[in-house]
């Protein structure tokens, strides 16, 4: 008790209950707790401008599209906390996907006890199936189809390797494609100016224009905000309106196809730490708004940050808080996001959306540290396909090899049917050293450690 009550040993002894406190507290989900790791710099006041030129890809009233002023002086929106109906989990398995040992078995015991998945078996990162194109003949008559992706522009070798895999996957599929939505963190180095080299190096040449020849439509991550590279790439958007590149505003609406569109897009900045007060509350404002407007079949929103997720940034209270009472008030069918580089597809008890995380667009990659829900999670490169018709949406997990990963349908009434799967990673056994930045670098992938010891001129080299 002496040694106990000493200075010294309290200097020791308080760290380390502080450290384990706050572990246990992301392992088993913080529902009140703020932003995950990760967060940019404090970033300069900037009014977002709707793009007005024509060009090969607008973004125009042609295809509806809404951008928010933070200057105007809209009336603040005060988010009430909608009550959030419970409803069952109809997560089923095509039958015809049974036993073709895609993990049946443990997805149809989830079904039947929602939000306590057993724990998944891992699998090796290149374990996938074939993907299957939909010929011409067999295409519903009202379709649109959407990439997605975020954090990709890390100058790794393994964004080559997932822009590459895009550009085969959309050739494959023969169906014309309206757009890719980028989660965010779009670019982690330096962008000094529109003129910079590097808008060629990441994203001109290195998304093929002749195969993925449509509009990315971007959302801001946090490292968009370090040295103030989102009022560049706004800039970018504005001065070349013949680029692919599409953003707006900071946040924005878009409806797609322009003519009876299938799909409304709200894009949102969830970056809430280098935004005032002032501006977080008239997004807020911009969101109520638009999904209180007349809206297509499907509604998508899109940030950076999730609300939920098996990663190491956990889940976040706050956007559940100000963003989650609305999308489930407004029945928002899908929140996509990244900031965890891995793709997870979850299904929350109580909540209505299926959350769809697409952060493996080639930055380096982030653990798992629960594995207890889902229905899907694994650590590893990748995007996302949104097929959606008048009544239904596919959402498909593709991998770097092209073959599907996760694949699940959702119907306009929200249920959820998983078509195709593959087994889940399970979760690290040392959460605390992802949680603190460390485990990367204690243990790096052998697809990453290629990449130890390169330069920075050399990273961008080989990503061209």
């Amino acid at each position: 008790m002496k040694f106990l009550s000493s200075n010294r040993a309290s200097y020791w002894f308080a760290p380390v209950l502080i450290a384990a406190a706050f572990s246990l507290s992301l392992v088993l989900g913080g529902e009140g707790r703020g932003e995950g790791p990760g967060v940019g710099t404090l970033g300069l006041h900037d009014a977002s401008r709707r793009v007005r030129s024509a060009d090969r890809y607008p973004v125009s009233s042609a295809t509806a599209v809404r951008s928010a002023d933070p200057t105007s002086t809209s009336d603040i929106y005060v988010a009430r906390r909608a009550q959030t109906y419970a409803r069952p989990l109809t997560l089923t398995l095509s039958p015809e996907y049974e036993g073709e040992g895609t993990g049946a078995a443990r997805l149809q015991t989830a079904c039947e006890a929602p939000g306590a998945a057993p724990s998944p078996a891992s699998a090796p990162s290149s374990q996938g199936l074939a993907t299957r194109p939909i010929g011409p003949a067999t295409r519903p008559e009202r379709e649109l189809n959407l990439l997605a992706m975020g954090d990709w522009g890390e100058a790794k070798s393994a964004q080559k390797t997932v822009a590459d895999a895009m550009a085969d996957y959309v050739v494959a599929q023969k169906a014309p494609f309206a757009g890719l939505l980028s989660a965010g963190d779009n670019f982690y180095g330096p962008l000094a100016s529109v003129d910079d080299p590097t808008w060629q190096t990441m994203f001109e040449k290195m998304y093929d224009a002749t195969r993925l020849d449509f509009p990315f439509y971007g959302a801001l991550g946090n490292h968009d905000y370090d040295q103030n590279k989102y009022l560049v790439e706004l800039a970018y958007a504005k001065q070349h309106p013949e680029s692919r590149w599409k953003l707006p505003g900071r946040w924005y609406r878009i409806d797609l196809p322009a003519k009876e569109p299938l799909a409304t897009v709200i894009i949102l900045d969830s970056d809430k730490q280098v935004l005032t007060p002032v501006e977080w509350a008239l997004q807020k404002t911009f969101l109520a708004e638009e999904l209180a407007r007349p809206r297509a079949a499907w509604t998508i929103c899109v940030a950076h940050h999730p609300l939920f997720s098996n990663g190491v940034a956990a889940d976040n209270g706050l956007l559940q808080r100000d963003w989650g009472a609305l999308f489930e008030k407004e029945h928002v069918d899908f929140y996509l996001c990244g900031h965890e580089h891995n793709l997870q597809h979850l299904e929350i008890t109580g909540w209505k959306e299926s959350f769809v995380i697409a952060g493996g667009g080639g930055a380096h990659s982030h653990p798992l540290i629960r594995d207890n829900r889902g229905p899907f999670s694994r650590s590893v490169y990748g995007f996302v396909h949104f097929d959606l018709t008048p009544d239904a949406a596919t959402v498909r997990y593709v991998g770097t090899d092209g073959k599907t990963l996760h694949e699940f349908t959702r119907s306009k009434a929200g249920k959820v049917t998983i078509t195709r799967t593959t087994p889940s990673d399970s979760a690290i056994d040392k959460p605390l050293e992802a949680i603190q930045g460390l485990y990367d670098k204690l243990h790096p992938r052998k697809d990453e450690g290629k990449e130890e010891g390169k330069s920075e001129k050399e990273k961008v080299k080989a990503g061209k």
